[in-house]
């Protein structure tokens, strides 16, 4: 059985049409955080235009093998963990496009990580996406479009992919919390991740005391956060998130925001922290925070970026308080 992921009734809706009206384009860019359900789209828009039916009827021969990911007329690729996608692997993926469908129907190419493509590969793939052979479609999904060459993404059609309402996650994952269900920012993929962790609620909490000491404590909190950032830098995306959410809720309880305080079991801990933060202070933290996760990128230097980030919300907080004393 193929079915439509949940959520993306518009953008399924979308390539039906184009499918029935024998509209489909030759390429799309499909664009969205990780985890926001890209390779789920992607995988259905392609049982779709192989199909017998164009509906992912899941009764064809050509579903059944694209259920088996045995589909010939499908053919995928993807950074595999790599830096980046250079061009002799592109040469690869595309040797076949001239090739006429197995089913003799439409042959689709799709690309995971097309943002990891380098500058040669994707004059490579230019080539067949200026004059793609007839039937043949290209699906680009990445994170951000504007990594990809102005020449390629003004040969595509872009879908970009939004956050989904709670109401969409919790029919995604049925047991999960409200907190899980504001962290994940809509993030279907992350929502799932967290659920099915069964550290992550130990490690949130630890996250979050550790975070709130770095304002309530001694300047020895700096260092137990600085030296726990690193012994859980695999998790960076999280810590992040956490620290993040510790102080706009924060800011909700320095306005009076209270019921849209998302560690709403954290009262007694947000409350200190507010206690010695002013709304000046805190928003000065949060630009901190912003300020290290922009500049880490990829390979940046986790362990300098954190230890910047508190001692900059440390003494944005020293500093105002100093302030308020004069």
């Amino acid at each position: 059985m193929i079915t439509p992921p949940l959520g993306q009734d518009k953008l399924v809706g979308f390539f039906k049409k184009a499918i029935r009206e024998d509209s489909l384009g030759h390429a799309y860019i499909i664009e969205g955080d990780t985890g926001i359900g890209k390779k789920t789209l992607a995988g259905y828009f392609a049982a779709m235009a192989v199909c017998a039916e164009g509906t992912a009827c899941g009764e064809c021969k050509q579903c059944k093998q694209t259920i088996a990911e045995v589909n010939p007329d499908i053919t995928v690729l993807s950074a595999d963990g790599k830096a980046s996608i250079g061009v002799d692997a592109v040469r690869d993926f595309i040797s076949t496009v001239a090739y006429r469908s197995v089913h003799g129907g439409r042959h689709v190419f799709i690309i995971h990580d097309a943002d990891l493509l380098t500058v040669q590969a994707q004059n490579a793939l230019l080539k067949v996406i200026e004059e793609p052979p007839k039937g043949v479609l290209f699906l680009l999904l990445c994170k951000q479009k504007a990594q990809l060459l102005r020449t390629i993404t003004s040969r595509s059609q872009i879908l970009k992919l939004s956050p989904l309402p709670k109401e969409v996650l919790s029919k995604i994952v049925p047991d999960c919390g409200g907190f899980e269900l504001t962290y994940c920012k809509g993030n279907p993929g992350t929502l799932i991740r967290i659920c099915a962790d069964e550290e992550f609620k130990e490690f949130r909490n630890n996250a979050v005391d550790v975070v709130a000491k770095v304002f309530t404590d001694g300047d020895e909190a700096l260092y137990d956060a600085v030296d726990f950032f690193e012994a859980n830098k695999e998790r960076k995306e999280d810590l992040f998130t956490i620290t993040l959410y510790v102080l706009r809720d924060v800011m909700c309880k320095k306005n009076g925001l209270t019921p849209f305080i998302i560690n709403a079991d954290k009262a007694n801990t947000i409350n200190a922290v507010s206690a010695v933060l002013t709304p000046a202070t805190c928003m000065r933290a949060i630009e901190s925070v912003l300020e290290a996760e922009r500049g880490m990128g990829k390979y940046g230097n986790f362990n300098l970026a954190v230890q910047s980030m508190f001692i900059r919300a440390r003494n944005a907080m020293k500093n105002g308080n100093n302030k308020q004393m004069c």
